[in-house]
């Protein structure tokens, strides 16, 4: 078995036998890195044959001891998080072209619900609940909050811009307004 400096030595030649047995040996890595952030199999291969493309642009750049599964793993993560903001730019798109500012508020009420309802449900399990018990629950103390979901109450406040954070985020709003905390 060529170790990958041989390999990568090789398909520097053009050497096409090294290229497969290099993509042989490290297709199933990239693709489960994809596949672990919850890409589609066919996205997921889309990410492989961007990443195995970088790599023909940069095979002359790797010198001897490079850790080629390392590189292939910051290069694959990198692609990934470029798909999944697509993904949830498109996902928001989607979901704004059923916005019609001009049209019935009370209509434009449910359409930001709903809008908001789809983000929420992409939030973590943490932050979902922290924000349900904080702003949609009975108006409850940080104490009890903090017995419910076992955060101490000195962490409340901070995990709560966190999280509002992300929602934002998610709603593709930035982190345009303020929360009314001071950072």
């Amino acid at each position: 078995m060529d170790s990958d400096d041989e390999l990568l030595a090789a398909c520097r030649s053009g050497d096409a036998k090294a290229w497969a047995s290099l993509v042989d040996r490290y297709h199933r890595l990239v693709r489960s890195i994809a596949l672990s952030y919850g890409l589609q199999p066919e996205s997921a291969e889309e990410v492989v044959q961007v990443v195995f493309a970088a790599l023909v642009r940069q095979v002359d750049r790797f010198h001897e001891g490079t850790r080629l599964s390392a590189w292939l793993g910051v290069v694959t993560r990198r692609h990934v998080w470029r798909v999944l903001a697509v993904q949830r730019r498109e996902f928001l798109t989607d979901d704004l072209s059923t916005f019609d500012r001009g049209s019935d508020a009370a209509d434009n009420d449910v359409v930001d619900a709903e809008w908001l309802r789809a983000a929420m449900a992409r939030l973590s399990p943490k932050c979902r609940a922290l924000l349900e018990s904080l702003y949609l629950g009975d108006d409850q103390p940080y104490a009890e909050v903090s017995a419910e979901l076992g955060i101490p109450i000195g962490s409340i406040g901070p995990t709560r811009a966190r999280c509002l954070s992300s929602l934002r985020q998610l709603l593709g709003l930035g982190d345009s307004f303020d929360d009314g905390e001071q950072a």
